[in-house]
């Protein structure tokens, strides 16, 4: 019984995921332009890229809504990064749960 009871909350909780495409970019960094009342330009496509040395990520969404990731998300990125050279645009698609402007990550893929 106990069993059945597992995979139906199992079963429950991933049906309320979701997901989300956008850019994987350095928190902290998207942070300090955003204190410093600076904004990224159009042009500027690799302000604020992860690199190998990031520890703590976030999403841009296509609207310019910056979605940060939980720590389970960041230690997945970091990880995710260290197949990737130099800083570049990383195009992810997260599947997790949104809590106010923080994703609860459950996956983290890098788009071809």
């Amino acid at each position: 019984m106990k069993s059945i009871l597992i995979a139906a909350l199992l079963t429950a909780a991933v049906g309320l995921a979701d997901s989300w495409n956008g850019k994987l970019v350095d928190q902290s960094c998207m942070e300090r332009q955003q204190s410093g009342g600076a904004s990224t330009q159009p042009d500027q496509q690799n302000a604020c890229a992860p690199s190998r040395t990031t520890t703590v990520f976030g999403v841009e969404m296509a609207d310019g809504r910056v979605l940060r990731l939980d720590s389970t998300g960041n230690a997945k990125a970091a990880e995710m990064m260290h197949n990737v050279t130099g800083p570049k645009q990383v195009m992810v698609t997260v599947t997790g749960t949104q809590n106010g402007k923080t994703l609860r990550v459950e996956t983290i893929e890098m788009q071809q």
